[in-house]
Formats: C-alpha cells, sequence, structure tokens
C-alpha cells in the first residue's frame, strides 16, 4: 500500500511537471499573421490546417459566403469555448489560443477576414509536436459548425 501511494505520488508529481513545462515550451509563434496581407501557410509538420494552403495534407476550406457575418459568427463561436483565450481582436482578425485538456498542450487559432476580397482566412495550428492526430482540422469543423448554427438562427423567421 505504501509503495502504492508512492508511485501515486511520483506520477503526479511528474504529470504537474510536465504541465508546467508545456507552458514553458511553447512560446507565442512568430508566424502568427503580421497585420499584412493573408494568414502564414502551415509549416511542414503535420500539425496544421490552414485556408490558405493548397497542399491537400493542410487544406481546409475558407468563407467566402457572407464572409462578414460568419466573421462575427466564428467569434461567438470561439468565445463560447470554454477551452479558448482570444488573445488579440481587431476588426478584421481574432487570434485565439486552445488548452488541450490533459496536458494542457496550446495551439493557436487565426480568423482574418478581407473585406475587399470578401473572404474569410482560417488556421489551426499545434505549437508543439509533430502531429495533432487530426485535432486541428477537427477543431475547425466543430468552430465551423457552430457559426453556421448561429447563422441559421440569426436568420429572421420564414413567412
Amino acid at each position: 500500500m505504501k509503495l502504492a501511494l508512492i508511485t501515486l505520488g511520483v506520477l503526479l508529481i511528474a504529470y504537474a511537471l510536465a504541465r508546467v513545462l508545456v507552458v514553458y515550451a511553447s512560446p507565442t509563434p512568430v508566424t502568427l499573421y503580421s497585420g499584412e496581407g493573408d494568414l502564414t501557410p502551415c509549416p511542414s509538420s503535420p500539425n496544421c490546417v490552414s485556408s490558405v494552403d493548397t497542399d491537400t495534407s493542410f487544406a481546409i476550406a475558407g468563407v467566402t459566403d457572407d464572409a462578414t457575418a460568419m466573421f462575427k459568427h466564428l467569434q461567438s463561436a470561439i468565445r463560447s469555448r470554454g477551452d479558448a483565450r482570444v488573445v488579440q481582436q481587431t476588426a478584421h482578425y481574432l487570434h485565439a489560443e486552445f488548452k488541450t485538456r490533459w496536458m494542457g498542450y496550446i495551439d493557436d487559432v487565426e480568423v482574418l477576414l478581407i473585406p475587399e476580397r470578401e473572404i474569410l482566412q482560417l488556421k489551426s495550428a499545434s505549437r508543439l509536436g509533430y502531429s495533432d492526430m487530426g485535432a486541428n482540422r477537427k477543431r475547425i469543423a466543430s468552430l465551423m459548425q457552430h457559426a453556421e448554427d448561429l447563422k441559421a438562427a440569426s436568420r429572421p423567421p420564414a413567412n
């Protein structure tokens, strides 16, 4: 029994230390939106998805249908998530950090509205690791579905 308690204690301490290391080992990436042009493409590791990428392993659809309204709905969808923290927001850009449940890894989500082209660019990227096992693609799909639901709910009822 004593050995089991010691083992459990060691495991809990190791888990706590790993979480602290994750926070300090994952500074804000320098590849975030610069304030000009398009969002940056994904790096070569398969832990990112982006609507500006043409490589099918990274590519996701951007928004071209009512992009301005979808930007508003995506902001609401992101803010409603318990695992998200909005870091920066302007009239046309939003950067949020999403924290994974168990290890506390931080992933970055960027949404950029380009009103003169009426498009909405999206990107979700992990800060650490090589593969994300599809987490970023699933996150964007979930956010887009929530935004679509908000958009549908905001339409006036049909007569």
